[in-house]
């Protein structure tokens, strides 16, 4: 399911939003604590994307675990939880961005 985009920025949580926007994710933990300690915006109304935002709509797909699509690299690994989010809620985050 090749999209043929690159996605660049020099906002890391906007390039972030951007892209699980494009996977059909909304609202990810991560990326909104990011956000919120100053790393980058998580609004899409203050990301510019280029040539339009309708890049999103025309380009997004839904991923889970459960349908990853097939004929990734033999190089690549991929790992499947049982949970949409770490088991400790990121709380690791807490640690590193102190």
């Amino acid at each position: 399911m090749p999209m043929n985009l690159l996605i660049s920025g020099t906002d890391p949580v906007a390039v972030d939003t951007v892209g699980s926007l494009l996977i059909g994710k909304d609202n990810v933990k991560h990326i909104n604590i990011a956000a919120e300690r100053g790393f980058g915006t998580n609004n899409l109304e203050e990301i510019d994307v280029l040539p339009s935002a309708d890049l999103i709509d025309k380009y997004k797909v839904q991923l889970d675990h459960k349908n990853i699509p097939q004929g990734i690299s033999e190089k690549v690994t991929i790992f499947r939880g049982k949970e949409k989010v770490c088991k400790t809620g990121c709380a690791f985050l807490d640690v590193i961005f102190m």
